[in-house]
């Protein structure tokens, strides 16, 4: 859903706002990489830099967990998208 949102802020603060504290979200967006590029054109979605949307999802009181892949391979090709899971931030 962030894909299609001018700004992922409100939707991520939402999704924050609605968690336990504690609780745990697994978030899946297109990453801007060539692959995410293509996928951008085809469904009309926006792609986001990883580095960036960590620091966003700071922001809206979701904590980095881990990043997760597919398999070995997507992760060494950068394939996939981005897979993060993020914990709410204890209030």
């Amino acid at each position: 859903m962030l894909e299609h949102l001018p700004d992922p802020r409100p939707g991520l603060r939402d999704l924050a706002r609605v968690m336990k504290p504690g609780s745990k979200l697994l978030l899946l967006v297109t990453e801007d990489t060539l692959t995410g590029a293509m996928c951008s054109r085809m469904w009309h979605c926006r792609t986001h830099n990883r580095a960036q949307l960590r620091q966003i999802c700071q922001e809206c009181g979701l904590s980095f967990v881990r990043d997760l892949w597919f398999s070995r391979i997507h992760a060494r090709l950068h394939l996939g998208g981005i897979i993060m899971e993020l914990r709410r931030a204890d209030s």
